[in-house]
């Protein structure tokens, strides 16, 4: 019998279209006879990491992890304490690297595949295993891109030498890598989308119009405050319709959630205007809508575009 391939997957969060992407294609793997298991980062509810552990079949260990993009998406003055915070978590990706071995030597890991740009974990974990290991790039990068890298040509000369592919989920990341990769380094595969799970909705009249945005809080250049802004100006002329965020919420004292709800809360617009928080399921978040926006032009596959055309609903993005 042919010997059973088994892949550990470095995972940069529990929510959000890298983790539903890369917990999609455990499933399918699953189908074709290959094992995984998963080293995460730590992060959303333990109920979240529960039923991730659950679907990996307890084949999961969740642990700070490094992210090496420049957090462009902060203020200038606190970008040194961000990466100098997750730096001393972390140790630059070394300090668990020794669990992390013993994990993957458990499961007799034949491949790393790191589901971002963004984390150094994979590469060290696989140098240090002497196995493959491939990037499953979904990042737009360099300048202009919302993911930028110190020492950019440095950057790339070291994914380089620490994958032997990178795959582009979608053919505007193709175009975007082809840009600093070699040609013959890149693959590209698109996204899988399971839409079977997806009822697609007839709409009634029926007011409010429910219009709503998926994408995590914690990710500000999804540009959730452009939403707010439409809301309001819609909430202003009249028009019968709630507005609603879904995806997962950061601390409370976060400036850039906090700055949305004053302003939401200066128009007395509460209830109209709605963060809901992280929905594990799209299909029940189309069944609650009967428009889906998308504020933000920096897109790189846009599967919530997928899951809305299978839910039956109109789409409008920016």
């Amino acid at each position: 019998m042919p010997t059973k391939l088994h892949v550990t997957h470095v995972l940069n969060s529990t929510s959000g279209g890298s983790a539903a992407s890369t917990l999609q294609l455990i499933d399918a793997l699953k189908e074709h006879g290959v094992t995984s298991s998963l080293i995460c980062f730590e992060n959303g509810t333990p109920q979240i990491r529960q039923q991730i552990t659950d679907r990996l079949e307890g084949r999961a260990l969740f642990r700070p992890l490094f992210w090496t993009n420049k957090r462009i998406r902060t203020a200038a003055w606190k970008r040194p304490l961000v990466e100098g915070k997750s730096w001393l978590e972390t140790l630059g990706g070394k300090r668990f690297l020794k669990e992390f071995t013993a994990f993957a030597r458990s499961h007799s890991t034949d491949l790393i595949h790191s589901s971002t740009l963004v984390t150094a974990e994979g590469p060290l974990l696989a140098r240090k295993l002497g196995i493959p290991h491939l990037y499953h790039g979904r990042e737009l990068i360099g300048p202009g891109q919302p993911y930028q890298f110190y020492r950019f040509d440095r950057w790339v000369k070291q994914q380089l030498a620490a994958s032997s592919a990178i795959i582009a989920n979608s053919q505007v990341t193709l175009a975007n890598y082809k840009q600093f990769f070699p040609e013959q380094h890149l693959r590209y595969i698109p996204n899988g989308v399971p839409v079977n799970s997806f009822t697609p909705k007839f709409h009634e009249e029926r007011t409010p119009v429910v219009v709503g945005m998926v994408g995590n809080l914690t990710t500000r250049w999804k540009d959730h405050p452009r939403l707010v802004d439409l809301a309001l100006a819609c909430l202003e002329r009249g028009l019968p319709v709630e507005f609603r965020m879904y995806g997962q919420l950061p601390n409370p004292e976060d400036e850039y959630v906090r700055g949305m709800r004053e302003k939401i809360e200066k128009a007395g617009a509460e209830s109209q205007i709605r963060m809901m928080g992280f929905v594990s399921d799209p299909a029940l978040i189309m069944q609650e809508l009967d428009i889906l926006v998308h504020a933000t032009p920096h897109e790189s596959f846009g599967r919530i575009f997928v899951e809305a055309m299978a839910g039956g609903l109109p789409l409008v993005a920016a």
